[in-house]
């Protein structure tokens, strides 16, 4: 009470006693700045052994700006524009990388062919069909690896067998009919076998033709499968025309939307020039929606070397 008075008598204990009360309060109201995105009841795994789970996360920009055991914590940074995601309990986790893709192969076994699980004749008319309705006239169906799994069961390590004794052997005259105006080269798994649809052996000026390399059926007559190599599978090859430069972007998006599905958010990959400038092509349009640690193929290394490449840098601006 005396400390008191004596600041109430130097005229300063009033204004003591208000900054104290000021603080209290500011303390108390802390305020959050608002985030863009606040996620809420998840699973989230963190991969910090100190803090190896969590319930919320928020998201500022693009940054994690705070991870939060409990969603009270988290809703501290709700503001009239945030985006409120109830995750229902799903697992989070970081993104993964991989370190080994096919970045070019994988999108076109989204749009082009693939014929990985395919055996049978039903499964190729489907394949085709599908892709057939994505392009445009003219342009060629190509690759394929049909029989991939056809020796094991879908997933298994190779350990059961399938009951097929023999492997499964296509025909032109399966796909003719639905893939008139789009030539078809498509690839066995282990490419020493392909299939050429009568539009394509039309396009190599094969139709009714024998050369070296093709199989022909019990009626004389070319059945589509052609052997690798062979003077009959180069024909079709210097025939075959190339892939647009949209169907091969279309190519890549769609083989970035499979990686934003799967939480991959880095790959590793080698490619060509031609790839290369697809890559920096999408991140110009914002559209590369994971980052890409490219390696050239090495039959480059020594002109790299010479333009002043070295690890790390952009293959445009360095």
């Amino acid at each position: 009470m005396g400390i008191f008075s004596k600041f109430k008598s130097s005229g300063g204990g009033v204004f003591f006693i208000l900054a104290l009360l000021m603080v209290f309060l500011s303390y108390c109201q802390k305020k959050y700045p608002p985030a863009d995105i606040v996620l809420l009841n998840g699973s989230i795994h963190t991969v910090d052994p100190a803090n190896p789970s969590a319930k919320a996360l928020v998201i500022t920009g693009d940054k994690i700006t705070a991870v939060c055991k409990e969603d009270i914590d988290a809703e501290k940074y709700i503001g009239n524009m945030t985006r409120v995601i109830n995750l229902e309990g799903k697992f989070v986790t970081p993104g993964i990388i991989d370190g080994h893709v096919h970045f070019g192969g994988a999108g076109s076994l989204i749009i082009d062919a693939n014929l990985m699980t395919v055996s049978d004749e039903e499964g190729l008319r489907n394949e085709i069909s599908r892709v057939v309705e994505i392009l445009d006239d003219g342009e060629w169906i190509t690759r394929g690896l049909w029989g991939a799994y056809e020796q094991w069961a879908l997933g298994d390590a190779g350990k059961k067998l399938s009951e097929k004794s023999k492997p499964w052997r296509p025909h032109r005259k399966m796909i003719d009919d639905i893939s008139s105006n789009n030539p078809c080269f498509l690839n066995r798994y282990d490419s020493k076998e392909w299939l050429a649809n009568t539009a394509a052996l039309k396009a190599a000026g094969l139709e009714g033709a024998v050369m070296k390399g093709m199989e022909l059926g019990e009626d004389g007559k070319p059945t589509g499968v052609i052997f690798r190599p062979s003077p009959a599978f180069q024909k079709v090859s210097k025939a075959r025309k190339s892939k647009s430069h949209k169907r091969l972007l279309d190519e890549n998006r769609a083989a970035l939307k499979a990686l934003r599905e799967a939480g991959i958010v880095e790959v590793h990959d080698i490619e060509r020039p031609d790839q290369t400038k697809r890559f920096i092509e999408l991140q110009e349009n914002r559209e590369l929606t994971c980052r890409v640690w490219l390696r050239p193929d090495l039959t480059r290394g020594a002109k790299l070397k010479e333009e002043g490449f070295t690890m790390g840098l952009h293959p445009k601006t360095k």
